[in-house]
């Protein structure tokens, strides 16, 4: 039996980018009111707060795995 390699994006929580400092980047995440997003974020070196985006999505950028599986029993 072929063993299933989990994605590190989507199901091992790891950032899809990351600043040199840590201060901006992007990442995969489940929010429960929204479901699974992508969102772009920085924070201001100088401590002046952070802002970011956030986009529903429903495939996995990096493997393509469709991420709400409810979804696809709708189909």
């Amino acid at each position: 039996m072929e063993e299933i390699k989990k994605c590190d994006f989507c199901q091992g929580g790891k950032p899809l980018v990351i600043g040199k400092s840590s201060d901006y980047g992007i990442a995969l995440n489940y929010l429960s009111y929204i479901g699974y997003c992508l969102n772009a974020y920085g924070y201001d070196v100088h401590g002046m707060g952070s802002n970011g985006l956030t986009v529903k999505i429903n495939y996995c950028p990096m493997c393509g795995k469709l991420l709400d599986e409810s979804k696809k029993e709708s189909e």
